[in-house]
């Protein structure tokens, strides 16, 4: 089985709530590989985000045989409730590097500020299959217009030319017999490769993966699966920093 070996490094905008990828964590034969993504640092700087501590050159790729001591300390210790409660949920899931595990699918979050891990967009070279999970972008504010749905079913990705806030919007949508309602949007940095693929034609397909128990928000799958997605990533070098591309099937 191919083990995601890149996340994406999310920061929240305090004033636009917009989420900004600003770096990424590879994991590469067994040594930890921080970078920035400058074009996105450069736009969340805008909103007062500054550069990590111990991480000060924003050209620079740091390595290191451990994981960096400022993303590890977003791991609680092993003996801790919540740890245990990771372990269980994700017990079929799990390698032999728990601190990438946890990181991977609890997002190391903190309550002290906004920053958070996140998978990013898969691309099966052997199938031609591109794919993502995520939450729907928005949910806070269109959660009213969908409380009850069905998993599996698809929605619609609609591009929002009115928004005028991004330019790239992706708007989703839900059909229950003759009602079409907005739930939400793809969210950022995804939005953008997504865009460009509707604008390049190629079929797209998404579903309702999961239904979170806690808030009732559905995460969602995008799926694409066409000759020319291998050479839109190729094209698109500044958006191949989302995609974890993998040679064979997960």
């Amino acid at each position: 089985m191919n083990q995601i070996n890149k996340l994406l490094i999310n920061w929240k905008g305090p004033k636009t709530k917009s989420n900004y990828a600003v770096g990424q964590l590879l994991k590469v034969e067994g040594r930890y590989i921080f970078q920035y993504n400058k074009k996105v640092v450069n736009e969340a700087a805008s909103e007062g985000f500054s550069l990590f501590v111990g991480f000060s050159d924003i050209d620079v790729a740091y390595e290191s045989d451990k994981l960096f001591s400022i993303f590890e300390r977003r791991i609680p210790d092993e003996n801790r409730s919540d740890f245990k409660r990771f372990l269980e949920a994700f017990k079929d899931e799990l390698t032999d590097d728990l601190q990438w595990d946890y990181l991977r699918y609890m997002k190391g979050n903190l309550a002290t500020d906004s920053i958070s891990f996140i998978t990013p967009v898969i691309f099966e070279k052997e199938t031609g299959l591109l794919y993502l999970v995520c939450e729907i972008a928005g949910w806070s504010i269109t959660k009213n217009n969908l409380i009850d749905y069905e998993v599996d079913k698809e929605i619609e990705m609609v591009i929002d030319n009115n928004n005028p806030k991004d330019k790239e919007a992706i708007e989703l949508f839900y059909h229950d017999k003759d009602t079409r309602m907005t739930i939400g949007y793809v969210p950022k940095p995804f939005n953008e490769l997504f865009y460009r693929f509707i604008k390049n034609g190629l079929p797209i397909v998404t579903k309702i993966f999961y239904k979170k128990h806690k808030d009732n928000r559905p995460l969602i799958i995008i799926r694409s699966n066409s000759k020319m997605t291998a050479d839109i990533i190729r094209q698109e070098k500044d958006l191949q920093y989302m995609v974890f591309i993998c040679e064979r099937s997960m």
